[in-house]
This record gives structure tokens, C-alpha cells and sequence, in this order.
């Protein structure tokens, strides 16, 4: 009887639930999907602006806060604020993504803009892996997955669709457009890998005196290139003479024609200071000038007619050269359209610096934030502004500098932004933070410190939180207070004195040679020069002693 009445009541349960369904369905509201197409990002967020020395730096990065807090009418881009709410919020109201996804789960070991302008491939670890982001859609292409780190990668076509991946497990994977095509073991670790257009090439160098070739139509390693230097660190190639550069751990700088086995010059940099060549490049307007970066944070500029440098370049950071670059953009002349170059652009690991190619003065400095860490590449997107910074962290850094280039044609919106933003420029000054010149570093017992976050290296110093620099001046200076209380004492004396009546006494007009003598004399003597009997003495020319 009970299971009769159960199967009674159910067409009513039955009916309860669709109707709920039902009333639930009309009141949800659709879903809105992105279409996959071309668009311009939103711009519900602004970007920052630091302006160095009259030269605007935009930064188009999500993660755009800083350590040290920029002021701008009282508000602060990183940590609290003193005008209220959340510092997070603030800096979201301020930045601007301008690419979607670029980053990487732990770091991003190199970026490279392909020939044509369209793609950016960016390789990072953890998994290691390759993106491959599109201008045109302001978004990610595709991504791969590899079985090593990528140590180095080149572009061997216009575009994505050919490259070459040296990686760490002594393996140069070949990639089509579809993936992965061929692989190729070299003898001994690479650090560096360059292409020969010429000869289909891809070139290897790293841990030993050798710079292997690999030929792309074979598939096969050639006969290698011989270098006198025990481990090759980097590889540059001038495109327009053909000409390879290798630069080793020694300091020493060789020249090959890829069509003989040994080099056809050789240039040392430093004899025996224990420098180390870290960067190489050629200047894509002058083919024979040539930019070498050291371990030790300068750069010389060269004309490989000449064994001299042209110009030598300091970052007095103490930090190796990670990159170097010519960038070039479009200039009028005659009514035709050139490319000109009159900058350089250096990167060590802590900042990357624009300055001239002529006089080596310093046009701006861009100084990631501390928490982005280490400077690992550099790219500049060819006839344009756009800095991009790989970086030890998630995020990649990307800057527009106006001055180095126009927006690209894909970017035209930004040209609109920034002029907007010229009114609300901000000048770099650091809050809570003090400058300490170089030499003063040790004197204060923080020499230790040099290369940590602590001390953030700017020109000739260091920028140190107040409360560090007042705890060390207080240790390396311990009787400073006492010696600061005596000079306030002695400073309010001086200042009753002046305070005080002063009689001033009348210079006799003649004879002073007397009244000075009387005046020091005995208290009976002294009396003359108030004697009004004696007045003339001291007044009246006629009474002067010869």
C-alpha cells in the first residue's frame, strides 16, 4: 500500500522540479563568449608614466608597481597610500596589459621579434616551454612544450615558422610550423646559437674551443669552426658582410668567414683583467661597427678597421652586459624614407640604459622594479619604441619609449594614450629613500649589501631606505649625537652673544697711536681719553704727534 501511494505522489514531484527548472532558465542570463578576432584592449586602465630627464618611459606591463613610491599628488603606485584604499587596487587603476598572457609559470629566459614584425617567441622554464604571441590579435598564437630548458633560440625564417631551439640537454631541436621536425645532439654543451642565411647554417658555440655548424638542407654536423679561446660565450653575425664574431671567456673577440676553419681576426679586450666577452652585435645601418659588452658592465663600441674603441660605456653596476642593441626606426631625408640609428641600447641584469652611439651620454635608464628580478633578454620591436624585457619572474616587462620610435601599426592606439598622459607625467623621486654616493657605502658599513634589494644602484650611488641608512650611521657613528648636542650648544651661545648690548666705543680721529697705548696703560692713564681737558688732543688736527 505504501508503494502504491509513492508512485502516486511523483507525477506532482515530477512537475515541482520542471517547473523550477524552468522559472531558472528564463532568469539566467546568457553567456557571453569572447569572439576570436581582432581587437584593441580595453583601456579601463592607465599605463605609468616616468619621465628621466625629459624622456617619457610608458610601462605597458601588468605587473607595473615598484618598489621605492613614486608620488603623484599623494598617491602611490607601490605600497600603502597615504590618500587611502588599497595599494593593489591603485596599481591596477594605473597599468596596462598590452599583450594577453605574457608570461611564463616561474621565468623567461629569451625573447626575439620575428623579421616581419608580426610574432613574438618568447622561451621560459618550468615547464620549459616556447609561446608564440601574434601582434595583430594582441594575444597568444600557440605554445609548445620541450623536454629542456631553451637556452638559446634563432628565427631561421621571416617569420615563426622556421626556428631553431638549443637546448640545455645538448640537443638543437628544429621546429616547422607544425612542431617539432629534427634533432641534433652537439658534442658539448652550447650557450650561444646564430644562423647563416647564406650557408643554411645554424652555428653552436659553448663549453669548448670548437663552434659547431649545423647544416639545415642536410640535417648533419659539418666540420667545425676552431676559436682560440677555451669556451665561447656569445655569437653575432653582420648580415650585410657575412662576417661571424665570436666572443670568449677569455676576453678575446675573433672574426671567421664561415668559408675557412680558423679566424681571419682577432681582437683582446682585456689582458689579464679576467673579463669575459658577453654580448656581441652588429649595427644594422653601419656594417662595420660592433658593439661588445664584458662581464664587468661596459661597453666599447668598434670599427673593425681599427683595433681601438671608438667609444667606451660604463653601467658601474658591476653587473655583466646581457644584451645589446641598435634600435632603428624610419626617418625622412630628401623626401625619402631611411633607416637611423643614433642610439645604443645596453642591458645588464639590473637595468637597460639608451644612449648615444656618438657621444655615449645617457638619454634614459629603464630599471625594472626589484621584484620583477634579474634581466635575463632584451628586444626592441624593429622601427618602433617597444622594449621588451625578459625577466626571472612570471611576468615579462614591456616599455614604450617615444623616443627611440613611433608605435607600430598594430599599436597606433598607444600614440593616442600617451599624449593624453604628457600632462600627468611623473618625475622619478623616490620616497623614503635617501642617496648614498658609492664611496660613502663602506664608510657606513654597507658594503656587504651591494647587489641585493637593498641597495638600488642609480648613477654614482645607491638609493637606501631611510630607516637602513639612520641605523647605519648610528653603528659607524657612535658619538655622532654627542658631537651633534655640543655644536647646538655652541651655536645658541654665539647666538645670546649677539644678542647682547655692546658698548661701542669712538675711534679718536687723531693720535690714535696714543689712545691705543692709554688704553691698555694703567687705570690712571686711561682716564685721559674721557678727560674732556684733554679732548683736543684726540680731535683737533693741530695737536697731532709726528
Amino acid at each position: 500500500k505504501s508503494h502504491s501511494a509513492l508512485h502516486a505522489s511523483q507525477p506532482s514531484v515530477y512537475f515541482a522540479a520542471s517547473l523550477f527548472y524552468v522559472v531558472v532558465l528564463c532568469s539566467a542570463q546568457p553567456e557571453t563568449r569572447a569572439v576570436p578576432h581582432y581587437r584593441k584592449p580595453r583601456l579601463t586602465r592607465r599605463m605609468t608614466a616616468v619621465e628621466i630627464n625629459g624622456v617619457c618611459v610608458y610601462n605597458l606591463s601588468r605587473q607595473s608597481g615598484v618598489s621605492p613610491r613614486w608620488p603623484k599628488h599623494g598617491v602611490s603606485m607601490a605600497g600603502p597610500s597615504s590618500g587611502g584604499g588599497s595599494s593593489a587596487a591603485q596599481s591596477a587603476d594605473r597599468s596596462l596589459e598590452l599583450l594577453q598572457g605574457l608570461e611564463f609559470s616561474t621565468a623567461s629566459t629569451r625573447v626575439k621579434a620575428s623579421r616581419d614584425g608580426d610574432y613574438l617567441l618568447v622561451s621560459g622554464v618550468h615547464p620549459p616551454a616556447v609561446k608564440a604571441f601574434e601582434f595583430r590579435n594582441l594575444s597568444q598564437k600557440f605554445e609548445r612544450r620541450v623536454d629542456a630548458e631553451v637556452v638559446d633560440f634563432q628565427l631561421l625564417s621571416d617569420d615563426y615558422s622556421k626556428m631553431a631551439l638549443l637546448c640545455a640537454d645538448r640537443a638543437v631541436r628544429v621546429h616547422a610550423r607544425f612542431g617539432a621536425y629534427h634533432s641534433v645532439r652537439t658534442p658539448r654543451q652550447g650557450r650561444t646559437i646564430a644562423y647563416d642565411a647564406m650557408s643554411a647554417e645554424a652555428l653552436v658555440a659553448g663549453s669548448a674551443p670548437q663552434i659547431w655548424r649545423l647544416n639545415l638542407s642536410r640535417g648533419s654536423l659539418m666540420s667545425p669552426l676552431h676559436s682560440a679561446s677555451p669556451a665561447v660565450n656569445v655569437l653575432g653575425r653582420s648580415p650585410a658582410l657575412g662576417i661571424l664574431v665570436a666572443g670568449g671567456d677569455d676576453g678575446v673577440v675573433e672574426c671567421f668567414d664561415v668559408r675557412q676553419r680558423t679566424a681571419i681576426g682577432r681582437l683582446v679586450l682585456s689582458a689579464g683583467r679576467g673579463e669575459e666577452v658577453t654580448a656581441v652585435r652588429f649595427s644594422s645601418s653601419d656594417a662595420v661597427r660592433l658593439a661588445i659588452g664584458t662581464s664587468k658592465g661596459e661597453v666599447q663600441l668598434y670599427d673593425l678597421r681599427s683595433s681601438k674603441p671608438l667609444l667606451r660605456k660604463d653601467h658601474r653596476n658591476g653587473e655583466p652586459i646581457v644584451d645589446l642593441k641598435f634600435p632603428s626606426c624610419v626617418g625622412d631625408s630628401g623626401g625619402g624614407h631611411h633607416l637611423r640609428e643614433g642610439f645604443v641600447v645596453s642591458a645588464d641584469k639590473r637595468a637597460a640604459k639608451v644612449w648615444s652611439a656618438a657621444t655615449g651620454e645617457s638619454l634614459v635608464t629603464i630599471q625594472p622594479p626589484a621584484e620583477s628580478g634579474e634581466i635575463n633578454d632584451l628586444c626592441i620591436l624593429p622601427r618602433s619604441g617597444l622594449v621588451f624585457l625578459a625577466m626571472d619572474a612570471p611576468h615579462l616587462l614591456t616599455y614604450f619609449v617615444p623616443q627611440l620610435g613611433p608605435a607600430p601599426a598594430w599599436g597606433s592606439f598607444l600614440e593616442h594614450v600617451t599624449e593624453e598622459m604628457e600632462e600627468a607625467t611623473m618625475d622619478t623621486v623616490f620616497v623614503d629613500y635617501k642617496f648614498v654616493a658609492r664611496d660613502e657605502v663602506p664608510k657606513l658599513g654597507l658594503g656587504h649589501l651591494i647587489g641585493t634589494n637593498l641597495l638600488r644602484p642609480y648613477m654614482h650611488g645607491f638609493f637606501v631606505n631611510h630607516r637602513l641608512y639612520d641605523k647605519a650611521r648610528r653603528l659607524s657613528r657612535p658619538f655622532e649625537y654627542e658631537e651633534y648636542r655640543l655644536g647646538r650648544v655652541r651655536e645658541r651661545v654665539e647666538e645670546k652673544r649677539t644678542q647682547r648690548i655692546s658698548v661701542r666705543k669712538r675711534v679718536p680721529r687723531v693720535n690714535r697711536a696714543l689712545a691705543d697705548r692709554l688704553s691698555t696703560a694703567s687705570i690712571k692713564r686711561a682716564r685721559l681719553l674721557d678727560d674732556d681737558r684733554f679732548a683736543a688732543l684726540f680731535n683737533d688736527s693741530r695737536f697731532r704727534i709726528t
